[in-house]
């Protein structure tokens, strides 16, 4: 028998369709486009009653989870769909569909403050006769409560009741449940004797301290360390269990007003000893003076009404209406009478765009829901911006729990639902499918096992000696570290996401219209070409040599540091180590440590590139968007707009001074100035802004979330963006930031890899070949055999800009073709009315896609109906096309 080696690359590029076509089946797959049953779905979505006609992807997607939520009685899904797939319309029509199906639905929808008015906009004019109730202002759970009592039993009409997060999770005030006693007992350090004033369990009466490590002691001020007690004899037993603690203290007042205090440990003449546990705080309402004032200051912050108009409207007779308006996003008129004409209008676009939240805090939303309000009087639960929920004991992620375990069906919406840690989507599964995951072995608060089991972690163990002059032997003390790492066990994906998830990418979306283009024989393209570039900037050579001293010694003080388990010194010099190559235009200091620079005055390479780079946009009729996390202390946005000033362009920073709800409109009026670069954090500006008018974007840094990089990176890779788009990822190579991109590269990748997408990026490069598991590596290699690579971006790296190349490079379609387009496919289906002369009136560019859309449609019907099946294609596109039933649904 003859053996033949081969490469995995070689193995999986023979055999990866076998592979492929054998998960396929043992998958199962509940919708595959083009199948009679999908077919089915699609003609339910195109019946069901709408304002708005979907766009093709967005069509098939809803046929997908009505499939999955209806057809196969699932109770949960996530859409991870990209920013502007329209999400918020494809939420709304599987809810005017289950009303379709079944009988009218309520939903809730748990959505971001800013978007609770813009929310109820996009429902109104998406699903007619939907009612909407805006439950966000002080009134809200009294109106909540009402409907409830009038209509305990299924709706009339599809009802959408919309929830800012904020406001779902609040609840009551909390202030102490104990009193402080006068006690006899003498403390016990240095002899001191006085008389000392405790607190005092109201269950088991034992007095409350506090147990304290010998850091948090050095922290104490002198007049606390008098009555802090020594924990000696037989109290070091307690020991493992207080963290190594060497002391206790009586805590004072303020301590039981935080957060919910139980009664951990007590101390008495037996020494230390373990608490009863029973809570030590109790509820308590707000003051009527307190909700004035917090509505006060709500009303302060909209525009147009100011301190004087906003105390005006707290002693008018109609208020409490007034403030229900805001909350829906109206203008009662007795507002507006007040107001003015001007000044109404100002209001009226700052709660359109930013909502208005007037709350009380004495009851949390999610907490009636679960305590007063019938079982599953809401039948869906709408939750946007799903990934901001992840936090395993947040608030937020708890009133979101609550409020899934009260409905029928659980719907998430998300643009990045992987940040490239299995842990972080722990609490996320646990809530929307909890069933699943306690079949599967795990509990709740089992974050940390599931990224051991399902992720990846690195251990480290050290073990060193402190010398002791006072004995013959050193000590040996050793520490153990447990550090995650971006990476995903293959089965995340096939047990976990895709029994759950669905995927959308942002260039699906024009599938339709091409194939509306091909007809006429016209070449459509719905987005431009999308560019990725990594710049590895090269130092000087004599500040290379001073920089690698600089980082030989901070990385030592980091590690003393971490010895000592100083986290504020180290986190401080681990801040200044990544900031000095950035910085080195100046001295930088830290401790003893310092870093001269080598030409004072002189750009650093990477402005130089950055200046480059601006010349070269503007000389093209290109604007440049500059990304940079140094904005505050310290400042390198200042720096850069001085620099780029100096070479002769205009270029304006934005602040996170500027409040989100006029950021837009601080944008227009910057662009009204022709500025050729802006600059800005990218946190900023990740969600709610369209930057067409930069499709150039430089970042100077990345920081670590990968969420914001996706988010930011494609701010101006839109629908509607006509010109290629340019990103580009500078780094100084063998710096300490480069430790930075390979750990962002890397989340990048898994965060791709978890949506089926497993196209490279311009950092791909900068990922370790030993880094992550074999398992996703032999998953990668059968689908890069066979996936579709027509949207892959193009990618490259250089160290400087004239080894930048731009051919391949191609733009997107104007409207005013597709309009041409939609004319004359009007021209053939409706002849007599073609020759009606047309009104003339400006068009939406969405509402011509829409319509585009809606025609495209009817021609991808025929078009299943006369293409030969072919086996291969149906389930090609795992991530964005198949929704897998759960696995153990087959055993």
């Amino acid at each position: 028998m003859q053996i033949k080696q081969q490469t995995m690359t070689e193995f999986m590029s023979q055999f990866g369709s076998v592979f492929f076509n054998k998960a396929a089946e043992t998958l199962q797959p509940t919708f595959i486009p083009g199948n009679e049953s999908a077919k089915i779905w699609e003609n339910v979505v195109d019946a069901t009653p709408k304002k708005r006609n979907p766009f093709p992807g967005q069509r098939t997607l809803i046929a997908a989870v009505a499939a999955h939520l209806y057809g196969k009685d699932k109770r949960a899904i996530i859409l991870s769909a990209d920013m502007g797939t329209g999400k918020t319309l494809m939420a709304a029509l599987l809810a005017a569909l289950g009303s379709q199906l079944r009988r009218p639905q309520r939903v809730i929808c748990m959505v971001p403050p800013h978007l609770v008015a813009k929310w109820g906009r996009e429902i109104q004019i998406t699903i007619p006769e939907a009612n909407v109730h805006i439950i966000n202002d002080a009134g809200s759970i009294g109106r909540l409560h009402k409907a409830a009592l009038e209509n305990p039993d299924a709706p009339k009409t599809t009802e959408f009741w919309i929830v800012g997060r904020v406001r779902a999770r609040m609840s009551f005030m909390r202030k102490s449940g104990v009193a402080a006693h006068h006690d006899s007992s003498f403390l016990e350090l240095a002899g001191a004797k006085a008389r000392n004033r405790n607190h005092r369990c109201p269950d088991c009466g034992g007095a409350i301290v506090k147990p304290l490590t010998e850091k948090e002691v050095e922290k104490l001020p002198a007049d606390q360390r008098l009555q802090l007690i020594r924990i000696s004899g037989d109290d070091q037993d307690q020991d493992l269990e207080t963290g190594n603690c060497s002391y206790a203290i009586y805590p004072n007042a303020e301590y039981f007003t935080k957060g919910r205090k139980t009664c951990d440990w007590t101390y008495s003449k037996d020494g230390l000893q373990k608490g009863c546990g029973a809570p030590l705080w109790q509820a308590t309402r707000r003051a009527k003076s307190d909700t004035d004032d917090l509505i006060r200051k709500a009303l302060v912050a909209v525009d147009g009404i100011g301190e004087t108009r906003a105390r005006t409207v707290l002693s008018m007779e109609s208020r409490d209406q007034i403030i229900s308006g805001l909350a829906s996003g109206e203008i009662h008129p007795d507002l507006a009478a007040v107001l003015g004409e001007s000044a109404t209008a100002k209001a009226s676009n700052h709660i359109q765009q930013h909502g208005f939240s007037g709350v009380d805090g004495n009851y949390a939303i999610s907490e009636f829901i679960k305590r007063k309000l019938p079982k599953h009087w809401f039948d869906i639960s709408v939750f946007d911006e799903l990934h901001e929920l992840d936090g395993d004991d947040t608030a937020q992620g708890v009133a979101m729990g609550v409020i899934a375990g009260c409905t029928k069906k659980i719907v998430g919406l998300t643009g990045t639902l992987v940040d490239g840690y299995a842990g972080s989507l722990f609490p996320l599964l646990f809530r929307i499918n909890p069933r699943q995951m306690l079949r599967m072995g795990f509990k709740a608060g089992d974050a940390a096992i599931f990224q051991r089991e399902k992720g990846v972690i690195k251990e480290i163990s050290v073990e060193y000696s402190e010398d002791e002059f006072k004995q013959s032997k050193g000590k040996k003390k050793s520490y153990r570290q447990t550090k995650n790492l971006p990476g995903l066990h293959p089965t995340v994906i096939t047990d976990f996401l895709l029994p759950n998830t669905v995927f959308i990418e942002l260039q699906d979306m024009e599938e339709g219209l091409q194939n509306l283009g091909r007809k006429h024989d016209m070449d459509i393209r719905l987005l431009p070409s999308y560019r990725e570039t990594y710049i590895s900037v090269q130092q000087r050579e004599e500040q290379k040599n001073r920089m690698r001293q600089f980082t030989t010694r901070m990385v030592s003080i980091i590690k003393d540091a971490k010895m000592d388990k100083d986290r504020r010194t180290m986190a401080r010099a681990l801040h200044t180590l990544l900031y000095a190559v950035d910085g080195c235009f100046e001295d930088i200091q830290f401790g003893n440590v310092l870093l001269r620079s080598d030409n004072p005055g002189e750009l650093l390479e990477k402005e130089k590139i950055m200046v480059e780079m601006a010349l070269r946009e503007r000389a093209a009729g290109r604007k440049l968007l500059i990304y940079s996390i140094y904005t505050d202390h310290p400042d390198l946005l200042t720096r850069y707009n001085s620099i780029l000033a100096e070479a002769g362009l205009s270029s304006r920073v934005m602040r996170s001074s500027v409040p989100t709800h006029k950021r837009e409109e601080w944008l227009q009026k910057a662009l009204e100035d022709n500025i050729d670069v802006m600059l800005c954090n990218q946190e900023i500006v990740k969600t709610g802004l369209d930057m067409y008018e930069f499709p150039t974007i430089l970042y100077m840094q990345t920081g670590y979330s990968s969420n914001t990089i996706l988010q930011s990176s494609k701010r101006s890779w839109r629908i509607g963006q006509v010109n290629p788009v340019r990103t580009y990822f500078a780094s100084y190579a063998d710096s300490p930031q480069m430790t930075v991109m390979k750990l962002v590269a890397k989340k990048l990748a898994v965060a791709n890899q978890a949506k089926g997408n497993i196209a490279e990026t311009s950092l791909t490069h900068l990922i370790d070949d030993d880094d992550g598991n074999s398992l996703m590596a032999m998953a990668n290699e059968i689908l890069d055999s066979l996936r579709e690579r027509d949207h892959d971006p193009i990618v490259g790296s250089i160290s400087s800009l004239s080894e930048d190349s731009l051919t391949g490079e191609y733009g997107a379609t104007p409207m005013s073709a597709i309009a041409r387009l939609l004319k004359l496919d009007m021209q053939e289906k409706h002849p007599q009315q073609a020759k009606k002369p047309a009104e003339r009136k400006s068009v939406d560019p969405m509402d011509i896609l829409s319509v585009v859309f809606a025609t495209a449609n009817q021609n991808s019907k025929k078009e299943h109906v006369e293409k030969p099946k072919k086996a291969a294609n149906t389930t090609k596109r795992i991530g964005n096309s198949i929704l897998v039933d759960d696995p153990f649904d087959l055993f």
